[in-house]
């Protein structure tokens, strides 16, 4: 249906814009690119959001593609603090089970046995939310893991706040892909748990694909490895992915300049 609808505006539009979004994985959504190519290749500009996107376009003839970043890493964060060392800000969601390898709920258990490791270790969590129907999922975990710890940010509803609790932590760890966007946003090194692979897509346009933990692995060993291996290059990678995010931005703001040139062309050559 995406395809057709997206086939039925651009006959009706005068210019086709793609505007920082992924390119679906062959292997999680199947290959349709003999009917998105044509179409793509009818658009004046096509931004997609990380690498892996922009491979797949090349690798299927999309002749216009570039990586501009996630839209979201335009924001700007309006808290900066301290983090609180060995605290983790925690996301998880539900998928309706579309997700590498299990469910949902086995997700849920192989994330809540892995936090429960890092309480013992002496760490502390803030929890948060970008969707409604994952609060109840979120708050689930927070009862498993540490139920006297903060209560559950719905970034919807307190931005400021779950800004605030981003900053001031030394890592997240995020599932939901703009949850991990937020963290970006706020300067915290994170740790992706790749549900699908728009996420690790996203971490590498930032540079930090090394530290995505596949949904498929379920090795609770590997996920604290990478916690721990983050933490201790935190500094470095912070540096590095706010380079990255800088960058990101700047193309983001090109582009939409570009964007704006050729629709004033446009309206200025009339119809």
């Amino acid at each position: 249906w995406l395809i057709d609808e997206f086939a039925s505006h651009l006959d009706r539009a005068r210019l086709g814009v793609v505007f920082g979004t992924g390119v679906g994985d062959l292997a999680f959504w199947g290959n349709h690119f003999d009917r998105w190519r044509p179409l793509l290749n009818r658009c004046g500009f096509v931004g997609v959001r990380g690498p892996h996107s922009q491979s797949l376009l090349m690798d299927h003839e999309v002749e216009k593609g570039q990586v501009v970043g996630d839209p979201y890493l335009w924001l700007k964060s309006p808290v900066e603090r301290d983090p609180i060392p060995k605290r983790l800000c925690v996301n998880i969601g539900r998928t309706n089970d579309s997700l590498w390898g299990g469910t949902d709920r086995d997700l849920l258990d192989f994330i809540a046995a892995a936090l429960l490791q890092l309480k013992g270790e002496g760490w502390s969590f803030y929890w948060i939310s970008v969707w409604g129907k994952d609060i109840d999922f979120v708050q689930e975990l927070r009862q498993r893991v540490d139920p006297h710890s903060n209560p559950i940010l719905d970034a919807r509803d307190q931005p400021l706040e779950t800004f605030s609790a981003l900053a001031g932590s030394e890592l997240f760890l995020g599932e939901k892909l703009h949850s991990n966007a937020m963290a970006a946003v706020a300067g915290t090194p994170f740790v992706a748990v790749e549900y699908q692979p728009k996420v690790r897509d996203f971490a590498a346009s930032l540079g930090m694909e090394d530290w995505v933990v596949s949904t498929a692995e379920r090795d609770g060993g590997s996920l604290l490895n990478q916690i721990h291996s983050l933490r201790a290059m935190r500094d470095s990678a912070q540096s590095k992915m706010i380079e990255n995010r800088n960058n990101l931005r700047n193309r983001l703001i090109q582009f939409s300049k570009e964007i704006k040139v050729e629709v004033f062309h446009l309206e200025e050559d009339g119809p």
